[in-house]
């Protein structure tokens, strides 16, 4: 294999690693497909969002700030933003946010198999927007990955009832993802379901206690106040 492809099935190997709930060997993995391959987007945006997930924010700001200047994205600018806020550099993170969602609305229509991306930053900041743009996609592609994105822009435009059965399609497939559960039990909660949120929440820290920077803390928060 060139160096391309190591580089590829190193991100590979990282991205299933920490799936599954092995953070220190997606960590490894993801640092070897940069050695080999240092300008990889897609291993470099994955260890950042990593290292932000495990308390690494000097590096993970520095790895988006690196993503951002090869390339501006409005996730990118969101997640660089989140870290400056965390702390305490408002007037940056504001550029940032802003920088974001200019970028948002000018490529919406332009690269449609990025509405992904484009939810994760706009459910926040835009959450009809967000609803939008996440059922645009499902009705194109409906993987586990599609139902979880709308199941979550529903829950953050407030719309439980919509939500709750795309987030049990979603899992309906048998995929064992600590994002997908959280989503999943955050939604339970919602909708007033203690036992299948404590359920969901137990199972999204099982697989991975450290799968999202804020998500992951807000997971274990809410299944303490439920149990």
């Amino acid at each position: 294999l060139d160096a391309d492809g190591q580089a590829f099935y190193w991100f590979q190997l990282g991205h299933v690693r920490f799936a599954t709930g092995d953070v220190n060997g997606a960590v490894t993995a993801l640092e070897t497909a940069l050695r080999i391959d240092p300008g990889d987007p897609g291993a470099t945006e994955k260890l950042a969002g990593i290292y932000a997930a495990i308390g690494r924010t000097d590096d993970a700001e520095r790895l988006y700030a690196e993503l951002l200047a090869a390339g501006p994205a409005a996730d990118l600018h969101g997640s660089y933003a989140d870290l400056l806020r965390a702390r305490g550099a408002d007037a940056e993170a504001d550029r940032h946010e802003q920088l974001g969602m200019d970028l948002a609305l000018s490529t919406i229509d332009s690269f449609p198999a990025e509405r992904r991306h484009l939810v994760g930053f706009l459910l926040t900041r835009d959450a009809d927007l967000a609803v939008e743009l996440a059922l645009a996609d499902l009705a194109e592609r409906q993987d586990p990955g599609a139902y979880d994105t709308a199941a979550w822009a529903l829950y953050h435009a407030g719309r439980i009832a919509e939500a709750r059965p795309l987030i049990e399609q979603a899992l309906a497939s048998g995929i064992q993802d600590a994002e997908i559960e959280a989503h999943a039990g955050f939604i339970a909660a919602a909708a007033g379901d203690d036992a299948a949120a404590r359920r969901h929440l137990g199972r999204a820290l099982d697989i991975n206690d450290r799968f999202d920077a804020t998500d992951a803390p807000a997971a274990r928060a809410l299944l303490t106040d439920l149990s």
